[in-house]
């Protein structure tokens, strides 16, 4: 008698395939493929993850940018505004602006403006030693009051001077351009003025160290001989040759008593006068300033000079700007020479 067939149409019933051998094997219900299915859903799950995570850092990372442009566009135009305010003052008060509000002496004075604090300055560049026109004798005091001993000095005078001469005789302990070939530079003596105080790395012996300490005392727009030391800085003042450290010193303390005529008059006698001269010379370096709340500090410098021949009554010859940074600091970043 036959067993009853099963019903294939009723609920939960089955069908196996027959093997190979004519047996019925059983398959698990799709177990295998809802494993595989879950598998690729937490993949993705995954992958959309890491992509969500990816546009947030992204996000954030050109919110920042956009700040950062932002925060340094507005130092910028604020550093700019604090010096053409301090230009401003000199082509009002002019080379007698002493007793002004903003005279040009070297102190920072607050400015405000659009709600910002800015601190500018003025100082004649007669104050710094000119690497075009300075004897070799106050070069080598400009070298030994950075530190170097005598004969180091001496050489690098010398070198300096055979830079910016037209000859090609080199000085006692000066170089040439053998001298520059024979060291493996690819260049020699320039035999023309110094266009930057930066140019004074190329000459020969000048290190990174070196220049650096020396920088800033120097400039190539005074076209002085002499310092006007009423101005001048400590550096400034130790260079010239019979100045030592006492009587800088001492100068420094009385320095504010005397005006730019008889000052010196006021210097100790040790100091040789032939070095010294009064007067600005209607050259002059703003600097300006900017602290913001967070610690960082925006600061800009120019050398600029009054022109007739500009209608703005001034002719830009440098300017120096130092980008947002945390404190302050002392060398610029980006230096633009200004024919």
């Amino acid at each position: 008698m036959r067993e009853p067939r099963e019903d294939l149409r009723k609920p939960g019933a089955r069908f196996d395939r027959p093997s190979a051998s004519g047996r019925r094997r059983n398959i698990p219900g799709g177990a295998h493929e809802s494993g595989v299915a879950l598998v690729l859903v937490l993949w993705v799950l995954v992958l959309l993850t890491t992509i969500a995570m990816s546009l947030v850092t992204t996000t954030r990372m050109e919110t920042t940018l956009v700040g950062n442009i932002r925060g340094e566009r507005e130092a910028r135009a604020l550093v700019d505004a604090g010096i053409e305010f301090q230009i401003l003052q000199l082509l009002v008060n002019g080379e007698s602006g002493d007793d002004a509000e903003w005279p040009a002496d070297g102190e920072f004075r607050s400015w405000t403006f659009a709600d910002r604090n800015i601190e500018i300055r003025a100082v004649p560049e007669s104050a710094r030693i000119d690497l075009n026109a300075a004897s070799p004798e106050l070069l080598a005091g400009l070298m030994g009051a950075i530190g170097l001993d005598e004969r180091q000095a001496l050489t690098l005078a010398d070198r300096i001077v055979d830079w910016r001469d037209r000859d090609s005789d080199p000085r006692p302990d000066g170089a040439e351009d053998q001298d520059y070939n024979s060291s493996g530079l690819p260049y020699g003596a320039k035999d023309r003025k110094f266009e930057t105080v930066g140019e004074l790395q190329q000459v020969l012996g000048v290190d990174r160290r070196i220049y650096l300490a020396a920088a800033p005392a120097l400039t190539v727009h005074s076209r002085r001989r002499t310092v006007n030391p009423i101005y001048a800085s400590r550096l400034v003042l130790e260079a010239i040759p019979g100045m030592n450290g006492e009587d800088v010193e001492s100068y420094l303390e009385t320095r504010s008593e005397y005006t730019a005529q008889d000052s010196v008059l006021s210097l100790p006698e040790s100091a040789e006068k032939r070095y010294m001269r009064a007067g600005k010379g209607g050259v002059y370096r703003i600097s300006a300033r900017v602290a913001f709340a967070e610690g960082s500090v925006s600061t800009g410098e120019v050398v600029m000079t009054r022109s007739s021949n500009n209608k703005r009554g001034y002719k830009m010859l440098e300017s120096n700007y130092i980008p947002l940074g945390i404190g302050d600091s002392s060398t610029a970043v980006r230096s633009d020479q200004v024919e």
